[in-house]
């Protein structure tokens, strides 16, 4: 659809579910609430540049979980299974809440997190590019860092705390 979307109340899945917008600027912005996955996937998507997306509640039960629009703010923690991909096409990833996946994939063209506000994540495998700027994660665990080849600029540079070993 096209015009800013809010979703407040919680979303429980009952499938696969893409939520889309296609409204310019802050026009095309998507705010979200509690998510249960209930074992599905979930994707939104904001496509144009200057859209964001906020994850203003937490998402859980989910097999797989993508947010993609210009920046993403994830103020509340989120949780697939399996995979979740962050991807900011033309501005930052930030946010307060706990990134939790087997596989977290954090794309952005301008920084991910900031020196004084890390995004937090507990990940088995992070792939992360912060485009022309750095990328801030605290990591609770351990972790192995994949080869950003995959998702393109590896220009960025990695500023990593994590609780446990980091495997290159």
């Amino acid at each position: 659809t096209s015009g800013t979307q809010t979703y407040s109340n919680s979303l429980a899945l009952a499938g696969n579910t893409v939520l889309s917008s296609t409204g310019l600027g802050a026009a095309g912005d998507i705010t979200l609430g509690a998510i249960t996955g209930n074992g599905y996937q979930f994707t939104a998507q904001a496509t144009n540049a200057g859209t964001s997306i906020l994850f203003n509640g937490s998402a859980s039960g989910l097999s797989y979980l993508r947010g993609y629009a210009g920046s993403i703010r994830a103020d509340a923690g989120l949780t697939s299974a399996g995979a979740l991909e962050l991807i900011a096409s033309s501005g930052t990833i930030s946010g307060s809440g706990l990134l939790t996946a087997a596989n977290l994939l954090l794309n952005s063209a301008a920084g991910v997190g900031s020196s004084g506000s890390r995004i937090r994540t507990s990940a088995g495998t992070l792939t992360a590019s912060g485009g022309t700027g750095v990328v801030y994660v605290d990591e609770v665990n351990g972790v192995v860092l994949a080869d950003t080849g995959a998702i393109g600029n590896r220009g960025s540079s990695y500023d990593l705390v994590a609780g446990g070993t980091i495997d290159v």
